[in-house]
């Protein structure tokens, strides 16, 4: 295995990049670096590092992510469109605790409070202790079976099932000693709330944040299917870079071009005649961004193995639109491609695809 120690951090990010899965974990492992490399990472990566190698060999890694790649990772994987997958959630929320039990109450004191909240109502059922001659085991309506718990003798709580009971001690317990005020408040509005506004108020949050970071709301991600031809691709403004600059700082995703198998396709004949590193940056900037939106158009589940097809659907139809558009003349290509954005290339070769003979059309694996 390559040893990246050696060499600098901006050396070291881009060969963990470039690597996938378990190859992946290990040069992060390896790297004296990774406290710093691990926050650094675009969402999308992670999420995808720990859906090729699974949570329980990515705890090592998760120890050094931040509240809101936390929160991210959340938002990516513990909801089917505008339901809480309340069995995903609370796995996270484990595997959470898992990497440390004190960083994950730190975590959680960090995530959106509506959605805290809404992870608690999961959790437990809960009781406020009125005043000290209350008997609260007696006087309130338990659902369940398991014995309620106090760490004050004020919030009591009741575990929907025997292993939530457990994921809730490891959960409150710290988060008390980090700030009981903060557990307090939360219990006082996860009581309150009624369950379905609570889903509704935590998930309009989590939309507005999955858009800031590249995945936007349905009603705009179906336009990256609008008809667009050969000829009026041409009329349309050219690549303007400048646009997908950002932050000088972000790290570039790479995901786009190590994850897609473009072995035989045309488009791999047309990218390996080009050096110009930055503009392989920027295009795989725009794949990312297609390809979340392709997810989001086509209605798929959130998973790290349907972004991949997503990115291989996106591929394929830019694919398309350069073979039409160069007449698989390579270099011809090779202009077009670093000429009209990646969007409207995509455009053309979907609106291709729609004419050609169910024969012709690209195979999935």
């Amino acid at each position: 295995m390559t040893d990246i120690a050696t060499f600098p951090l901006a050396q070291q990010i881009d060969t963990i990049l470039q690597a996938g899965g378990k190859k992946r974990i290990d040069l992060l492992m390896h790297s004296q670096h990774i406290a710093t490399i691990v926050p650094l990472l675009p969402p999308g990566e992670l999420w995808l590092t720990v859906g090729e190698v699974g949570k329980n060999d990515a705890l090592t890694v998760m120890e050094f992510a931040t509240a809101d790649q936390w929160q991210t990772l959340f938002d990516l994987a513990a909801w089917n469109k505008d339901e809480l997958n309340v069995p995903q959630a609370l796995a996270w929320l484990q595997t959470m605790i898992d990497v440390d039990p004190d960083k994950a109450a730190q975590w959680f004191h960090k995530l959106d409070f509506d959605f805290a909240v809404l992870l608690l109502q999961s959790l437990v059922a809960m009781a406020r202790r009125q005043d000290n001659n209350q008997d609260i085991m007696d006087d309130h309506e338990w659902p369940g079976e398991l014995p309620p718990w106090t760490l004050d003798g004020q919030y009591y709580f009741q575990g929907k099932t025997e292993e939530y009971d457990q994921l809730a001690r490891a959960l409150i317990k710290p988060l008390g000693a980090l700030d009981a005020g903060f557990v307090h408040h939360l219990c006082e509005v996860a009581m309150d709330a009624l369950p379905t506004e609570q889903v509704e108020a935590a998930f309009e949050v989590r939309e507005r944040r999955l858009a800031e970071e590249g995945f936007p709301p349905y009603e705009e991600a179906i336009a990256i299917y609008q008809p667009l031809s050969i000829s009026d691709i041409q009329h349309l403004p050219k690549r303007n870079p400048s646009r997908l600059q950002g932050n000088q700082k972000d790290v570039i995703p790479r995901y786009p071009l190590i994850t897609c198998d473009r072995a035989g396709l045309f488009i791999t004949e047309v990218m390996a005649g080009i050096q110009d590193g930055r503009f392989l940056q920027e295009f795989s900037i725009e794949l990312a961004s297609l390809a979340n939106k392709v997810m989001i158009a086509d209605q798929r589940a959130m998973e790290p193995k349907e972004l991949r097809e997503s990115v291989t659907k996106v591929v394929a139809m830019i694919n398309l639109a350069l073979e039409a558009i160069g007449n698989n003349d390579v270099e011809k290509a090779r202009v077009a491609l670093q000429t009209y954005w990646a969007r409207d290339l995509f455009k053309v070769g979907v609106s291709l695809m729609r004419k050609l003979p169910l024969s012709k059309l690209p195979q999935s694996e």
